[in-house]
């Protein structure tokens, strides 16, 4: 990801410091570089969030991945998505999302919709404290196939 003002990362440092209210031991992850890396770590620092937020920098897509398939929640406050392929990967993970209406965004069972840190604080929370979060079950790419072969070989 890049570090760049759209992506509203003062909004999720906010929200972690708000979550490390009810859960101390919280541990975040921001995958990216950019401009906005020294004023983050400024931020992180300010807010005594340095033991709760990690900055990893640039990482491979199995890096990416890895993080994402281990996290319950996906906290993306960015103002902006034309897709939101990070949706798409979130969900293929069973990871909860938590975000604004940006993409796909679509209210879910599995997807928090909110505005501002407050409300981010609350969809993580609830995505936290859950067992378990069910997701649509969506075709992967064998059920496609096996479906357009009924199709096909039908006539």
């Amino acid at each position: 990801g890049s570090l760049i003002s759209l992506k509203n990362y003062t909004d999720f440092i906010q929200t972690i410091y708000l979550l490390k209210e009810k859960f101390p031991t919280i541990i975040a992850v921001i995958i990216g570089d950019g401009l906005l890396k020294e004023k983050l770590k400024n931020e992180i620092k300010q807010h005594h969030l340095e033991q709760n937020i990690e900055l990893k920098g640039t990482l491979s897509y199995t890096e990416t991945q890895h993080y994402l398939s281990q996290s319950k929640v996906l906290l993306h406050p960015s103002s902006f998505e034309s897709y939101g392929m990070v949706f798409a990967e979130a969900i293929a993970n069973k990871t909860a999302i938590v975000s604004k209406k940006v993409g796909f965004a679509e209210s879910a069972e599995h997807w928090f919709l909110g505005t501002n840190p407050e409300e981010f604080t609350e969809g993580c929370s609830s995505f936290i404290e859950k067992k378990q979060v069910n997701f649509p079950e969506y075709p992967n790419i064998e059920q496609t196939l096996l479906s357009y072969l009924d199709i096909y070989s039908s006539k």
